[in-house]
């Protein structure tokens, strides 16, 4: 029998939490890139700066712009089944 990932949480946008959301979407998998929740008009500004920095030009961490894509950011509605 075999199963078939189709979405990955990754909790953490720091350097590894983001790195390992980037790889999962280089490899063609929706991701969540989760994080503490920020005060002020964006709760998801530290999932948005791990982001930016998997977009560096200097050390790139996504592939290309349809890997981006599959990267969400924020609370996740419903199941990752």
């Amino acid at each position: 029998m075999t199963s078939h990932i189709k979405k990955v949480g990754v909790i953490g946008a720091g350097t590894m939490g983001a790195g390992i959301a980037g790889q999962v979407a280089n490899a063609g998998t929706e991701v969540w890139l989760l994080d503490l929740p920020s005060n002020g008009e964006d709760a998801n500004i530290l999932s948005a700066k791990g982001l930016e920095r998997l977009k560096d030009p200097d050390m790139p961490g996504l592939m290309s712009e349809e890997a981006e894509k599959l990267i969400n950011l924020g609370k996740h509605q419903g199941s990752f089944s």
